[in-house]
């Protein structure tokens, strides 16, 4: 089974993200969060398959679908654990990368996410450092992957975007 995180442009549109996803993909289960804007979706399938194909379906009407391989505690030391074997799954030789981070909700990280995200994409950078034998790219901008921590609350789901599922729409 897969599961997606997907948020919506802005909360004022999160009812229209809702009824697109639930419209394009009727075999889904899709869900709210609690979280205004974010909703689940639950399908069969790869996870990265079907985060690139709401993004080809939906892109008009979403933010972000993450690809979700991981629900932990929300905790810097779950999350980083999570993200870390994530972004050595998950990142090619070649690709860079970031870590973002998305606090909702009552949670335990007491950093402000400016320094939770570089301090975990730090040790995604020496994992992969480690493993390759070379100094691994981050860009922060613009990356070819980006390790997705959504809190919401007491759980964190940690997942992939990847910057080749998004649609130009120029």
């Amino acid at each position: 089974m897969a599961k997606l995180i997907v948020t919506s442009r802005g909360l004022e549109a999160a009812p229209q993200t809702l009824r697109v996803i639930k419209d394009a993909f009727p075999d889904a289960e899709v869900g709210r969060t609690g979280f205004r804007g974010v909703i689940t979706m639950d399908a069969e399938g790869d996870a990265l398959k079907l985060a690139e194909h709401v993004y080809q379906e939906c892109f008009v009407d979403i933010g972000r679908a993450v690809a979700i391989f991981s629900e932990v505690e929300s905790t810097r030391e779950e999350v980083e654990e999570a993200a870390v074997r994530i972004g050595e799954e998950n990142i090619e030789r070649g690709e860079s990368f970031c870590f973002r981070l998305y606090k909702r909700g009552s949670h335990q990280f007491e950093k402000d996410t400016p320094e939770l995200e570089e301090k975990i994409g730090g040790a995604i950078w020496e994992v992969l450092e480690e493993k390759r034998g070379e100094e691994p790219e981050v860009d922060l901008e613009t990356p070819s992957v980006t390790i997705d921590a959504e809190v919401l609350g007491s759980k964190t789901a940690v997942g992939v975007l990847r910057r080749e599922w998004e649609v130009d729409v120029a």
